[in-house]
């Protein structure tokens, strides 16, 4: 029998490039769901990642190469690189034990796009209704929010003038966001994509 080869959502695409924007995918990211009351599993968390979770709205929190970010008052999302999310599920929950918490493996729920380049806030800002500007969202940041139909949490790494704008979104509208990246892209150079199954993309610009 052949062993099962782990396929990303969009390995049926390649990286996007144009003069002042770029597209990619950054697949297989570990990825680790944590809930629980601060007050109750605040201490033992930080022991075990190295850091403490971010506490606030938009906030992250970086502990060598795992990132935490806070999606609500007793939410977070554990990012670290493909294949680490074992070994930190394991030393997370020895850390958790005896607490009421929930730690889940959502590493093959999501996979993440990163739009790059001078024009990535330009390109991004045609697909969503929050300010893009770096006085409102600054890099370290994550805000959740809507590209057309799909729901995305928005990562923001980088520098103010070269922003890396990561995109976490379920697998099932990966392709889809992709697809409306491209066509936002246009302007800038970035080849069209047609969608798989061609879904529409639900911008009345882009019928």
């Amino acid at each position: 029998m052949t062993e099962p080869v782990a396929a990303s959502p969009l390995a049926h695409r390649e990286p996007l490039t144009a003069e002042r924007v770029s597209v990619s995918e950054t697949a297989f990211l570990g990825m680790l769901s944590l809930r629980g009351r601060p007050a109750t599993i605040g201490e033992q968390a930080a022991s075990a990642l190295g850091a403490p979770l971010p506490s606030a709205v938009g906030e992250t929190a970086v502990a060598g190469n795992i990132t935490a970010l806070w999606l609500g008052p007793d939410d977070w999302l554990l990012v670290t690189p493909p294949g680490n999310e074992a070994a930190l599920g394991t030393k997370l929950s020895d850390a958790l034990t005896g607490t009421h918490h929930q730690l889940t493996d959502v590493s093959d729920y999501y996979t993440a796009i990163d739009v790059t380049g001078a024009a990535a806030r330009d390109v991004m800002s045609k697909l969503m209704v929050i300010d893009l500007h770096p006085r409102a969202l600054k890099p370290g940041m994550i805000v959740a929010t809507v590209c057309a139909k799909a729901n995305v949490w928005l990562h923001v790494t980088g520098s103010a003038d070269r922003p890396v704008l990561r995109l976490i979104v379920r697998r099932s509208h990966a392709d889809y966001l992709w697809c409306l990246i491209a066509e936002s892209g246009r302007e800038f150079g970035l080849p069209p994509q047609l969608p798989v199954g061609r879904v529409k993309l639900h911008l009345p610009h882009f019928e």
